[in-house]
């Protein structure tokens, strides 16, 4: 076949960029593809025209990619273009799947035993790490700690990290270069190797023995790698050593959708490709088939920012014109009640996009209980497993349970007891004699000083309130007056965690109907993989996919980006091409939520791209009704916690809530005349300091009604609904001025 003959048959509509990349054969060659631009299809073709024109045989190829999903999509692809007479021959292969076979192919070219065997079985991973974990810590490595320890091994062998450089590996443990090399012992000790240890020994093969790497070489003489921007230091590295100085090297990727970094991707490969294959040709392929003009123009001025990149710049090709939108909400709890609503109204094919899975649980839980449609992606479960929610469950259950003795000795140093670890092991010694409450054990059986002595006393105390608080004062008694919060910042722990426990504790009575609501949440979640409606994704895993619409909720400093540029420019780099990576996932239509001051990169979006790439809902302060104050004929006062577009989420005083436009707003106000300032409050009763319970609605003269979260003396503190503000107020002050009342 006569390669006009192959492009009027396969690749008609082929670009120019694209048929460049099909007939690039020989040589180094690196393509860079930006969203949308068809680089599998490319790749898939080249394969075609390597076979039907150019007469190379399929089993002289290798093709790697970076899961086994996708070598089987490849392969099915392929052969629905190709046939299965050449697609059963190519090679597709991961590049773990490409190491076992170069180590298969030592042990039986020279006659030895495989020296170490994979280990397969995670569950056996994770008995080595917990064991290490405990031999130097003294403490168990919850399913969090366990998972973030496996990263860490990870992403150090996949770096090639020399001992010296382990150390600056971040992990949840103090000395990680020790307890690396006591996991690795430990695997060496039972004659077993990891993934990464896979491809560690394949590349230690071919660095030392030149018959092996000789023969891929001569096998497989034409190399072709899809994903590159997610290929780690030694997988480059090996594929370097296959592709030798004859360099028919196809690599296909593109460093601005390089967003694995914790996986130990390598975007600086493709960055210093030329030097790595000297004469290497770069062919920039900017067309993108996918997404509406305005998306691509502020996708493009966004990720231009970045420094570590080439310069390329996406191209619109499908002529749709559709400007973005923000939503904005006064809180972070309004910003999931407006999704919701959102959500409701949805019939096409949508997605929420958000950094980390724990982002969705508040959503999900309003979903559940408005039973709104939606299907979970690839969610796991490491919110519920983490160190921050186990630690607040074992709190909860031994404030209701304080004879247990496992737990104590679990979170005793995290309640601000100050007691010693060989105090806490006397007070679990004479609790299991007695049968009492290992706090008052403490008190009895040690020799406490005054000072710790009341530090258990207050212990006792907080315990016993937070048994008979809301769930949320629960979860705000366990923050501030157990000392969660200070034990959490001396070891280093983010408490995001907690304050996603906190949205969630909002809608529970008590603190165990929040533990039941995890439980419940676990399970459902497990239950709507692919189960229809919106599709709620972490960034990571709609890499790759593409939906009409697109909303990007909890955009906020701290959580994406995760650092400001000037910590580690390195890693906001990464986080601003995982913000590209989410806008350009959008075909049609793309909605940046907006609920915090800090919000680095929506309002880059928002303030840096031209006036016509945005919509009107975006142009003048004078459209931004958030937090203003609105008055219902019917449901009474209210404040606008959010808005998109037309369209505003209301909350009454009252405690219902409306999703009106501003034309239904201005229909349905209230017209009577009404006093600016209350003469009286609310309620007619007055009350005493002493009369101030946890969980009373008050109304206040000046900051309206609330609720009492905590008394402690002659102090309250009180969350306001008008501003979601926390205060604290001295009750005798209050009493006396006739300020505060107790509603009826």
């Amino acid at each position: 076949m006569t390669g006009e003959e192959f492009f009027t048959r396969f690749g008609a509509k082929l670009t120019a960029s694209q048929r460049e990349a099909v007939e690039s054969v020989d040589g180094a060659v690196l393509v860079l593809a930006v969203p949308g631009s068809g680089k599998t299809t490319a790749l898939i073709l080249r394969l075609g025209y390597m076979l039907l024109v150019r007469g190379i045989a399929p089993e002289r190829t290798l093709t790697m990619t970076y899961t086994v999903a996708a070598t089987v999509e490849m392969r099915e692809r392929f052969r629905a273009l190709f046939g299965s007479e050449y697609a059963d021959r190519l090679e597709f292969r991961t590049i773990n799947g490409v190491s076992a076979k170069i180590i298969g192919y030592y042990g039986r070219t020279f006659g030895k035993r495989a020296p170490f065997a994979l280990c397969d079985s995670e569950a056996d991973l994770i008995a080595i790490i917990r064991r290490a974990y405990s031999a130097q810590t003294g403490e168990y490595a919850d399913d969090g700690t366990v998972k973030e320890l496996r990263s860490a091994i990870t992403y150090a062998k996949n770096m090639m990290l020399s001992a010296e450089e382990l150390s600056s590996v971040e992990a949840p443990v103090k000395d990680f270069p020790a307890l690396f090399s006591a996991y690795c012992d430990a695997l060496r000790s039972r004659r077993l190797m990891d993934y990464d240890d896979q491809m560690v020994y394949a590349y230690t093969i071919l660095q030392k023995n030149e018959s092996v790497l000789s023969f891929f070489r001569e096998t497989y003489p034409y190399i072709s790698v899809d994903e590159a921007q997610d290929t780690s230091k030694i997988q480059h590295a090996i594929i370097a050593l296959l592709a030798g100085e004859r360099g028919n090297i196809f690599m296909v990727g593109d460093e601005d959708q390089s967003i694995y970094g914790f996986r130990a991707a390598y975007p600086e490969a493709l960055m210093t490709f030329g030097g790595t294959y000297p004469g290497a040709r770069i062919i920039k392929m900017e067309d993108n088939f996918r997404t509406a003009d305005e998306i691509i123009a502020a996708a493009n001025l966004f990720i231009s920012c970045n420094k570590n990149r080439y310069e390329k710049t996406m191209r619109p090709t499908r002529g749709v014109h559709s400007p973005i939108s923000v939503a904005r909400a006064l809180t972070r709890e309004a910003q999931y009640k407006l999704m919701a609503e959102l959500a409701k109204r949805e019939t096409g094919e949508c997605a929420v996009l958000y950094r980390n899975n724990e982002s969705a649980l508040p959503l999900i839980d309003i979903m559940e209980r408005e039973n709104i449609p939606y299907s979970c992606r690839k969610f796991d479960d490491s919110f519920f497993t983490s160190r921050v929610v186990s630690d607040v469950v074992d709190i909860i259950y031994f404030a209701f349970d304080p004879t247990d003795t496992e737990r104590f000795m679990r979170i005793y140093y995290k309640l601000g007891s100050l007691l010693t670890k060989e105090q806490a092991q006397t007070a679990c010694e004479s609790a299991r004699r007695t049968g009492q409450n290992v706090l008052i054990s403490a008190q009895r059986s040690c020799k406490l000083s005054k000072y710790a002595a009341d530090a258990v006393s207050d212990v006792i105390a907080d315990l016993g309130e937070l048994k008979i608080s809301t769930a949320a004062n629960a979860v705000l008694i366990l923050r501030l007056r157990l000392g969660y919060a200070q034990y959490a910042e001396r070891s280093g722990i983010d408490l995001g965690k907690l304050d996603i426990l906190s949205l969630i504790a909002e809608y529970q009575p008590d603190a165990l109907a929040l533990l039941r609501r995890l439980e419940e949440l676990r399970r459902i979640i497990a239950e709507h993989e692919n189960s229809g409606g919106v599709t709620l994704s972490t960034i990571h895993s709609a890499k790759g996919l593409e939906f009409s619409k697109v909303y990007i909720i909890d955009v906020m400093d701290g959580i994406l980006p995760s650092v400001p540029c000037e910590k580690d420019e390195a890693l906001y780099e990464e986080e601003r091409r995982l913000f590209y990576v989410a806008m350009t996932r959008a075909k049609d239509e793309l909605c940046l939520f907006s609920f915090s001051k800090r919000e680095e990169f929506v309002s880059e979006v928002t303030e840096n791209i031209p006036r016509e790439v945005m919509s009107d809902a975006l142009i003048g302060a004078a459209m931004n009704t958030v937090g203003k104050k609105y008055a219902h004929a019917v449901f009474g006062e209210g404040i606008v916690k959010a808005q998109v577009g037309d369209r505003h989420l209301i909350e009454f005083s009252g405690g219902t809530s409306a999703f009106l436009t501003l034309s239904e707003m201005l229909a349905n106000r209230e017209r009577t005349f009404r006093a600016s300032v209350r003469e009286k409050p609310v309620s007619g009763k007055t009350a005493s300091p002493e009369d101030f319970k946890p969980g009373q609605k008050v109304e206040h003269t000046a900051f309206g009604r609330g609720v009492v979260l905590t008394v402690s003396g002659d102090i309250a503190a009180v969350r306001f609904f008008r501003d979601n503000v926390i205060r604290r107020l001295g009750l005798k002050l209050c009493a006396a001025n006739g300020i505060l009342s107790i509603e009826e």
